[in-house]
Order: C-alpha cells, then structure tokens, then sequence
C-alpha cells in the first residue's frame, strides 16, 4: 500500500520537469559569441569630444559628407551611426549644418548617404582625439564607436 502512494507523489514532483521543453536548454540558444553575416554591430554617435571642428592624433580634420539640407541633431547624430565607415560628426547649431566625417584610409566618393555631398579634401585618420575649437562658436564634435 505504501508503494502505491509513493509512485502518484513521484510522477506530481517530476510533471513539471517533464513539461518543459527540451530545445529551450541546448548549446545552441545559449550561445552568444558568434554573430552571422545578418547580425548589425551597434553604433553610438553620442560621445561629445567637445566643441569645435574634430580632429585627429596629429590635429588633422576629417573628409566628410555635408548634409544637402539642414538637419536637426537627432538626425545628423542617426545619419553618422549608420555607416561603419564613419569617425563621428560636427554639427553647427547655429545654421544646422551637418558634417559626418570619415576615416580617411576608407574614402571614397561614392560613401555618402543619399542627401549628402562628399567634401573630400582633408586627411584625418584614426578616432577623433579632440576638437580645435577655432572659430567654432556653435560647432560641436562628436565621435562614434562601435559597440558589441
């Protein structure tokens, strides 16, 4: 009599065990150190280097795409995290102009977004060091990473 009393109190505590499903615990959902050729790397634009034009480890300015129209903050700052190639992006908040710089090694005609022209004569490298703040009273400097 007891063993019928034991087998009915077993099968209670292992039912809930049994529910579960098998595929929620294998290797392959808990792995997270690969990324397939769909995965984006996440870009941030926000980080403010400080006021002025950005520049390079030896004080050189970027080429850049110049925004065809003017832009809000928000939109500059989008525009610039959406491209790998980009450093980061000046935006004058006086007239609303907007620059998104590129790593010179990458340039190419052909990089900027559509709404954009490509100003290609400077030759900064590298991340954005520091801003030179000459004759730049309401430009700013910002710097994009990639993170992930």
């Amino acid at each position: 009599m007891r063993l019928q009393a034991a087998i009915p109190l077993l099968t209670l505590c292992l039912a809930p065990i049994l529910a579960i499903e098998p595929s929620l615990f294998s290797l392959n959902a808990l792995s997270c150190s690969s990324t397939s050729a769909g995965d984006r790397l996440l870009r941030s634009c926000s980080d403010k280097v400080g006021n002025g034009y950005c520049v390079d480890r030896i004080g050189q300015s970027y080429p850049y795409c110049s925004a065809n129209t003017n832009l809000t903050k928000i939109e500059c700052q989008k525009a610039a995290s959406e491209q790998s190639e980009v450093v980061g992006y000046e935006y004058d908040s006086a007239t609303q102009d907007c620059f998104v710089l590129l790593e010179n090694e990458s340039v190419a005609w052909n990089m900027c977004q559509t709404g954009f022209t490509a100003v290609l004569d400077d030759v900064g490298t590298g991340p954005i060091v520091a801003s030179d703040d000459y004759f730049t009273n309401h430009v700013e400097c910002y710097a994009c990473v990639t993170e992930g």
